[in-house]
Formats: C-alpha cells, sequence, structure tokens
C-alpha cells in the first residue's frame, strides 16, 4: 500500500507561486515562498499487533517508507500507554516535525527504503 505525507498551503503575499499545493519535499526551493505551520495531512497505518505505525515521508525527493514504535509515541510524544489507534496517530501528527527531522538524518546518514525509529532515535 503506497501512503503519502502531503500539505496544503495557503497564499502567501508577494509569492507568485504560492497557491501551489505540493507535496513535502526537503528540496530548498519547495518551502521558499510557503509558510512551515501549515497543517499536515498524515496518511498513516497502525500495524495489525498496534505495535507500530507505519507512514510515508519525503527526504530528498525520495519516498521513504518509515514505521514507528507504539513504545516512542507513548515516551517520546504524549500518546498515553496502552492509547487508543486514534490517539496513537495524533501523537504522530502531533510530533510529526521532530519525527520527519529524525527520518531525514537517518536516512542521510544510512540511505535505504525504509527508516525504523524507535525510543533510541529520540534519546538526547
Amino acid at each position: 500500500m503506497l501512503l503519502a505525507v502531503c500539505a496544503r498551503f495557503p497564499p502567501i503575499e508577494g509569492c507568485a507561486n504560492s497557491r501551489i499545493s505540493d507535496t513535502i519535499k526537503t528540496s530548498e526551493s519547495h518551502f521558499s515562498c510557503r509558510k512551515m505551520t501549515s497543517k499536515l495531512s498524515i496518511h498513516a497505518t497502525i500495524s495489525a499487533d498496534r505495535a507500530s505505525v507505519s507512514f510515508v515521508a519525503f527526504s530528498r525527493e525520495q519516498a521513504i517508507q518509515c514505521n514507528i514504535t507504539r513504545k516512542a509515541l507513548e515516551q517520546c510524544f504524549w500518546a498515553p500507554a496502552g492509547a487508543s489507534d486514534e490517539r496513537l496517530l495524533k501523537a504522530l501528527s502531533d510530533g510529526y516535525e521532530r519525527i520527519s527531522a529524525r527520518v531525514h538524518r537517518k536516512f542521510l546518514a544510512h540511505p535505504s527504503s525504509s527508516v525504523h525509529l524507535d525510543v533510541i532515535d529520540f534519546s538526547s
């Protein structure tokens, strides 16, 4: 199943191409005329055993299949222990900027078509 992470960016005064709706990409030119605070629409699925959440992120215009553990969402992104599916997805959405930054760093360090995130990835 192909999942997508998309955002709709509102028009910004003085920007010629500001009415474009794009898939999120890390290229600087894609962000030059858009507000970074736009609301994300994240398409994610919860594993059958409810132990992880899968989603697709983009790094250097490449789609990366990502997986974050329930444990990471509970310990690092304020999902309560034993949270419902909806609450897990909300934790993913609320922490998406930090999560996607981690995906990007892991991808740059070890290019791959998939990235797995766990609690250790968010430890300082």
